[in-house]
């Protein structure tokens, strides 16, 4: 029972490690986006703004890309940002239609950016984890760098090696608490 007991307890912090790896390696970007008062649709190629639908494409991305707008009467607008900025468009506007043609491409523009650049993690709370994982599987390591150092061909007690398990668990608990502090704090 008790080798059962330390294979499950060697185990479970791995395996946490594992989990909090996979949240932070698999990103999903969201299909709509609100930007200005618009809803930016990537899965069907619209905006809307409550009351009215005009039709997009874009490519690239946020930093060098296009986007072209369709407004309802057949119109449309297009837009380059990057090294090569254009600006085009075809029929004949009115003045609202083409204040629309100008905002349109940088509300996908914004959009594009704000879907594609979700929070980054910062390594922290990974590193406080993998220590903690490091002394629950390792005790011997806790015992060392709190001054077993100092003795020559000692071993530490049973005692201090479930001390240094227990520390070794708040520290992968205080890892956790970071990576949900730095996940909350998008």
């Amino acid at each position: 029972m008790k080798n059962i007991l330390k294979s499950i307890l060697r185990a479970l912090p791995l395996a946490l490690m594992l989990a909090l790896l996979c949240c932070s390696c698999f990103t999903t970007y969201d299909t709509s986006t609100e930007v200005d008062g618009y809803t930016v649709d990537f899965q069907t190629g619209q905006i809307t703004d409550g009351e009215n639908v005009y039709e997009f494409t874009w490519s690239g991305d946020e930093d060098d890309g296009s986007a072209t707008v369709t407004l309802p009467n057949g119109h449309y607008f297009l837009q380059e940002w990057g090294p090569s900025r254009v600006n085009g468009g075809m029929g004949t506007t009115t003045v609202d239609e083409m204040d629309l043609a100008t905002t349109l491409p940088d509300v996908v523009r914004d959009a594009l950016h704000a879907r594609k650049n979700p929070p980054i993690l910062p390594p922290l709370p990974f590193i406080v984890a993998g220590f903690g994982v490091l002394l629950i599987s390792y005790p011997k390591i806790y015992w060392y760098l709190s001054g077993g150092w100092k003795i020559k061909d000692a071993e530490p007690s049973d005692a201090y090696l479930a001390i240094g398990r227990i520390i070794g668990g708040i520290i992968v608990f205080a890892g956790v608490v970071l990576f949900f502090i730095k996940i909350g704090g998008r």
